[in-house]
């Protein structure tokens, strides 16, 4: 479909893509490393996008002040995808894996995103980071409310697990008077709980929750 004529430098491209996932998206890096122009890695990028392989997830822009950033994070649809192109082909792999971290938050996004999705609600859904380095997985704008996601890959989840939803809770409330936040840790573990304000979701129960 897209006429590529360098086929070894595309799968590479695809390759550098799945190592990026969450990350903040740096078209020149990635046309760096794969040794071609910011325009080609722009093209490409975009027929991953419309073959709904990958996505990009923009930021939040409420008026809270100059310190949020305004690059989207690279994420793909099929997280099973994404292990192939990082060599992973066993599940124990994923274990002490570098990036288990960031397969782990990009499954959990990319189901919530599925499930809108598939309910007609694909839209108003953003990750929130300032350049001071707070920052939260995923925000969701749901009618009167927002749900904030943060995605721990461990099967435990510790005290402060919430700190982040909270600081980012209080820095919206005091700047913008944005409708209340209902904070959502989703984990590795097994067990569902409910705080003040805020839920413990284990990560099979992503498809039972409403996300809208």
């Amino acid at each position: 479909m897209l006429n590529i004529g360098d086929l070894l430098a595309f799968q590479v491209f695809v390759r550098l893509c799945a190592g990026r996932v969450r990350q903040l998206l740096n078209l020149s890096s990635l046309a760096l490393d794969c040794g071609i122009t910011h325009n080609t890695a722009r093209a490409w990028l975009s027929f991953l996008d419309a073959s709904f392989l990958s996505f990009r997830l923009p930021p939040y822009r409420a008026n809270v002040s100059k310190r949020l950033v305004k690059t989207p994070k690279l994420y793909f649809y099929d997280t099973g995808l994404v292990c192939a192109l990082l060599g992973v082909q066993h599940p124990e792999q994923i274990r002490e894996h570098p990036l288990r971290g960031a397969l782990f938050g990009n499954w959990v996004v990319s189901q919530i995103v599925t499930e809108r999705v598939h309910r007609g609600q694909p839209g108003s859904i953003v990750f929130y980071r300032e350049r001071n380095g707070l920052e939260v997985d995923l925000v969701v704008e749901a009618e009167s409310r927002l749900l904030a996601v943060e995605c721990k890959s461990g099967q435990t989840v510790s005290a402060d697990a919430f700190s982040r939803l909270d600081a980012m809770g209080r820095r919206l409330k005091a700047s913008t008077g944005t409708p209340s936040l209902v904070p959502h840790v989703v984990y590795g573990g097994d067990e569902e709980r409910s705080r003040s304000g805020g839920h413990v979701l284990p990560w099979h129960g992503i498809a039972d929750h409403a996300w809208w």
